[in-house]
């Protein structure tokens, strides 16, 4: 028997009836990495602009910054 026929998961079509996407589908509708980290980068910036500007904060701002903001600058395109 085949896996299709032993899981009904592995149908070639999703839950609600639709075709599943070919393999050149899926790749013209993966996640843009490259834009998600930018925006994960500047949605960091912009949260820690709200928090209050003192001497406990400011090595801990410093370093959310950076390590936000690093995920986007190391990322490498395929």
């Amino acid at each position: 028997m085949n896996d299709k026929a032993q899981n009904p998961k592995l149908k070639d079509k999703n839950a609600e009836g639709k075709q599943k996407p070919n393999k050149r589908n899926r790749d013209e509708e993966k996640y843009d990495l490259e834009e998600r980290t930018a925006v994960f980068g500047e949605k960091i910036i912009d949260f820690v602009k709200t928090l209050p500007d003192n001497v406990i904060n400011r090595e801990l701002i410093r370093q959310l910054v950076k390590a936000g903001t690093s995920v986007g600058a190391n990322y490498l395109a395929p």
